[in-house]
């Protein structure tokens, strides 16, 4: 009689072994049933144990991470709890105000403007020991005029 494909009974399989590159003969076999649910799970139990092992409150993890970054002064920290999602509000907020900002334009002769006035303070105060030489630079360039020499 020939193997039936379509009215096999639960868990019976029809297969066939490949060892080594040769095909076996197919053979029927019963694979085992899923395992019952348990009535009472230790879900809980295992989670608690773990927290307790592994975890650290959330502020001293925030302050770490807070601490470990804080030369990226240009950086915005949002701690958001995946879990709860608590303070993804934020988040959202923080994006739009990114966005805002990232469309936003200035002219080129106000940058121009800007990088000069922020030029001749640091020439003033003889930043990084340059200043003498960004002084030159800039007379020779016409960019800083006689008048205001004296005052730099």
């Amino acid at each position: 009689m020939a193997p039936d494909f379509v009215n096999l009974t639960k868990y019976n399989v029809f297969l066939k072994l490949m060892i080594d590159g040769l095909s076996g003969r197919p053979f029927s076999a019963e694979t085992l049933a899923p395992f019952p649910l348990p009535e009472k799970t230790n879900k809980e139990k295992i989670i608690k144990v773990s927290r307790e092992r592994y975890a650290s409150p959330r502020q001293i993890i925030e302050d770490k991470i807070t601490e470990h970054l804080k030369s990226y002064t240009f950086l915005k920290f949002i701690f958001v709890s995946a879990l709860t999602k608590q303070r993804i509000h934020k988040v959202m907020e923080e994006a739009k105000i990114i966005f805002e900002e990232r469309n936003k334009s200035i002219k080129t002769s106000q940058l121009n403007q800007i990088l000069l006035e922020e030029i001749k303070r640091m020439v003033s105060k003889n930043i990084y020991g340059y200043g003498d030489q960004v002084k030159d630079f800039l007379m020779q360039n016409e960019i800083l005029e006689k008048d205001t020499q004296k005052d730099v």
